[in-house]
């Protein structure tokens, strides 16, 4: 009573509200919708004492199963050195499966408290804090598929950005130059949303489209050449899908000799 009524915080301020009122040295959270295994807390207890510095994730399976199956399939194929290099497509561990000791809570500061990626802001706070990331590979969790769940009210440019900064401030402040890989929408759609001092850094684009290669790149302000991809050379930003392109993208890129994470991260 007498208490003002507070506008809704998002899903972030729920789990704080409930890491708050636990007293537990260890922290585990599953969305009120799915379903975990019930051997998940011992597995991942096991590896968490082990690495206290890690978000412990692990597999899931959908349900309806064939809902999402290329994101489902992507995600549970990723373990060791893949949770890092591809964090930039998107997060490598789904949140309904992470578990953690306290003080990696503690060290990254509870989630935002705001409409929007929560998740996706948490994960990338961690790896900014050099937070590790360990995944048990057995399906743990169930993972209901609906399409009135929030991640679904974020649009694509929210979710384009909340990748981008932290790949601005961990990877391409500390590139001089740098090209993006795939002149289509989903390169086109990296450059506009790059903050104007690391536009300023892109030296052009690379394509294997020859219409795309002759046009070039022109966006307001912004004119700038669009080389074969064979021509390319690091550092790069590959913003063309991975698993889209029966599998020539993989090819090309293999065949340059160029090592991931160094030379060049995938995006898209």
């Amino acid at each position: 009573h007498g208490e003002e009524t507070k506008k809704p915080s998002g899903d972030g301020a729920a789990r704080n509200r409930a890491v708050e009122q636990s007293h537990g040295e260890y922290l585990c959270f599953l969305d009120a919708d799915d379903v975990m295994m019930p051997k998940r807390i011992a597995r991942q207890l096991a590896l968490a004492r082990k690495h206290r510095t890690a978000i412990v994730g692990s597999g899931f399976y959908r349900k309806p199963r064939n809902s999402t199956h290329h994101y489902t399939n992507w995600a549970n194929s990723l373990s060791g050195r893949d949770l890092y290099l591809q964090q930039y497509r998107e997060i490598t561990m789904i949140q309904p499966t992470w578990f953690f000791h306290r003080s990696v809570y503690d060290r990254v500061g509870g989630y935002p408290e705001m409409p929007g990626l929560n998740d996706m802001a948490f994960f990338h706070r961690h790896l900014d804090a050099g937070g590790e990331l360990v995944k048990d590979p057995e399906a743990l969790v169930m993972y209901r598929y609906t399409n009135t769940s929030l991640s679904w009210k974020s649009s694509r440019k929210e979710i384009l950005e909340s990748r981008l900064r932290p790949l601005e401030r961990r990877v391409l402040s500390k590139w001089p130059q740098f090209r993006i890989w795939g002149a289509g929408r989903d390169g086109k759609d990296f450059f506009k949303a790059l903050r104007d001092d690391y536009k300023k850094k892109v030296v052009g684009f690379c394509d294997i489209d020859p219409k795309k290669i002759s046009r070039g790149f022109h966006s307001g302000e912004w004119c700038l050449p669009v080389i074969h991809w064979s021509d390319i050379k690091p550092p790069f930003i590959v913003c063309v899908a991975m698993g889209r392109t029966f599998g020539v993208l993989e090819k090309n890129l293999s065949s340059l000799g160029y090592e991931e994470g160094k030379h060049y991260w995938h995006f898209s």
